[in-house]
């Protein structure tokens, strides 16, 4: 691990913003772009914010909302770059997945970082899930694999095969969502054993999904259980997907919604971005995304409707979280590579920054 003093992590001056929102920045965020944001859990002994990045590192941050300050709080320094994080449940364990297939296990308390390799290629997404007996670590792969594994334990508890590669994935009990190549969704019961309860082809709903791919996935819940998700794409459209055989509840079929595209004035021409991202909120169910257009949007779900749309920002969004409290949302600027390596501005440096969202997301 590099020296605080080597990587400036420490350093009290604030991080350039030009942010018309007013939004406060993070202090020292990453050096490349944003891979995965995730606030602390409900359980965690400090509220805070961990950014894993391309630049091989994990951040963490204590977030004070009522003073607007981001404090570097640590970092390490990993071996490849990064695809993924997620905090364990008490909030004092980080796990970060990288390109290579291995997934870090950082004990904050100890200031330890272990590895294994938990897959033949890259680890796109790691998330921790509660169960009744005991939490499990859910990692999912571009070698067409999600696995399952209770820590303590070097072999994984289950390993399921997926029709292809990875490229998202989300879990909340008893729900597990993975998004593949050739834009299919699969969703598993994890309640009594692993179990596919849907194989889902979002593209059917799609004029242009052959030229879309499943950028990110969110579980959506319902009288406090599990009953659907939410799936983003590279063609500026957000689907909506419901799992009446989880909530138990009969529910309508599944929608998309075009989410990050801009239209002409006289409706003859569209401009489609990118979605890189979508998270839920955890008290009043609005849905949050950003985009390759550099903004980001907050919708009414069940009435398809914008809530709040953000202005421009200087570069796309690449990532996004809620806090546990529902009170601060994050999002991370940086290149996307959208527009391909000619437009990579390197004046431009990636940053993190927070917005008030419990009014602005609430279902309107």
């Amino acid at each position: 691990m590099e020296t605080d003093d080597q990587l400036g992590v420490f350093s009290t001056r604030s991080a350039w913003c030009n942010n018309v929102l007013k939004d406060f920045p993070v202090c020292e965020p990453p050096s490349d772009s944003v891979s995965a944001l995730e606030f602390t859990p409900k359980t965690a002994p400090f509220n805070g914010l961990c950014a894993a990045s391309w630049d091989q590192t994990v951040r963490v941050w204590e977030v004070d909302s009522s003073s607007k300050t981001a404090t570097p709080k640590s970092l390490q320094k990993m071996s490849a770059p990064l695809l993924d994080a997620s905090w364990n449940g008490d909030g004092n364990r980080i796990y970060a997945s990288d390109c290579n297939g291995s997934v870090f296990e950082w004990n904050l308390d100890a200031n330890h970082v272990s590895q294994r390799k938990c897959h033949a290629a890259g680890v796109r997404a790691c998330r921790w899930l509660w169960t009744p007996k005991t939490p499990l670590l859910m990692t999912a792969s571009w070698d067409k694999t999600v696995k399952f594994w209770d820590t303590r334990v070097p072999q994984s508890v289950v390993s399921i095969n997926l029709p292809e590669r990875c490229f998202a994935a989300d879990v909340l009990y008893p729900l597990a969502v993975v998004g593949c190549a050739g834009q299919k969704i699969l969703t598993y019961s994890v309640q009594n054993g692993f179990v596919e309860v849907c194989h889902d082809d979002p593209s059917k709903l799609s004029e242009q999904h052959l030229r879309q791919q499943l950028r990110a996935v969110a579980v959506l819940k319902g009288n406090n259980r599990p009953s659907g998700y939410v799936a983003v794409t590279t063609n500026g459209l957000m689907y909506v997907g419901n799992i009446p055989h989880i909530s138990g509840i009969q529910t309508s079929a599944g929608y998309k919604l075009e989410c990050h595209r801009t239209y002409s004035l006289d409706g003859s021409s569209c401009d489609i971005y990118a979605v890189n991202d979508v998270r839920v909120h955890p008290i009043h169910g609005g849905i949050a995304t950003v985009g390759s257009d550099r903004k980001f949007n907050f919708w009414n779900k069940d009435k398809g409707s914008n809530t709040f749309k953000s202005a421009f920002m200087d570069q796309a969004i690449t990532k996004c979280a809620i806090s546990s409290d529902g009170m601060l949302f994050a999002y991370a600027l940086g290149y996307d590579w959208s527009m391909g390596h000619e437009h990579c501005d390197q004046s431009l440096k990636p940053q993190i920054f927070f917005h008030p969202c419990l009014e602005d997301m609430r279902p309107k």
